[in-house]
């Protein structure tokens, strides 16, 4: 590790357009994929440790002023929204097979749960908090990793009850809209993707928008499937 090549989290101020450093390098590894904790008191992001695949999970605790490094990787998470525990599914590279959706206390390195349950093939990734924090959206493979369909999965944190809300082809960017009443998604073929919305009041899927990721974001300002 060349210590002094690697970067930071940055800042920049829009009305000056100055950048200054948010994070140093604690350990030596450059910082990438920073997220925000909804209530803005810690920012996580990963140690780059190998060019591919997701690094060590880590996080900046602002007001105790702490760098705080778990050391392995957590793969796709997601912060519940007080800030107090991570959902994840350990896929930190191409899928396995093996993935399942865990939680663990952010205070706690040892407290992990698994959420989602066992199969007897496939693997379930891509964890997702609703606004209130009581459930998880994620997405089930039950045909593993050669297959690109995927199941949307809501499960209640409290009791484990699960709801399959149908099967997609190549889901990507799961999120929930602001209310908590739908779930925006982009699935299909990579060169034809759809933004899907998924009314959990109604219990259906409308298409909104053709397209990706970048859709997606405007889809989720303005959602059309919410009761």
């Amino acid at each position: 590790v060349r210590a002094a090549l690697a970067t930071g989290i940055f800042e920049t101020d829009l009305d000056t357009g100055e950048s200054s450093v948010l994070v140093e390098p604690a350990n030596g590894y450059t910082l990438l994929l920073p997220t925000w904790s909804p209530d803005g008191r810690f920012i996580s992001f990963d140690e780059l440790v190998y060019m591919e695949g997701r690094g060590p999970f880590t996080y900046y605790d602002f007001e105790a002023g702490k760098y705080i490094a778990w050391g392995d990787p957590l793969g796709n998470y997601d912060w519940s929204p007080d800030g107090e525990t991570l959902a994840y599914d350990l896929l930190s590279y191409a899928p396995t097979g093996s993935e399942r959706v865990f939680t663990r206390p952010r205070a706690n390195q040892g407290g992990e749960v698994q959420v989602s349950p066992e199969t007897q093939q496939g693997y379930s990734f891509y964890p997702v908090y609703s606004p209130n924090g009581t459930q998880l959206a994620y997405l089930n493979n039950p045909g593993g990793p050669e297959s690109t369909q995927h199941t949307l999965v809501v499960q209640e944190l409290a009791s484990g009850e699960i709801r399959e809300l149908g099967s997609y082809e190549s889901v990507w960017y799961l999120e929930w809209s602001p209310d908590g009443k739908a779930l925006l998604f982009s699935a299909g073929p990579y060169d034809a993707q759809q933004v899907y919305g998924y009314d959990l009041t109604r219990g259906e899927a409308v298409v909104l928008a053709e397209g990706g990721q970048q859709t997606l974001v405007s889809a989720a300002l303005h959602p059309q499937v919410t009761a």
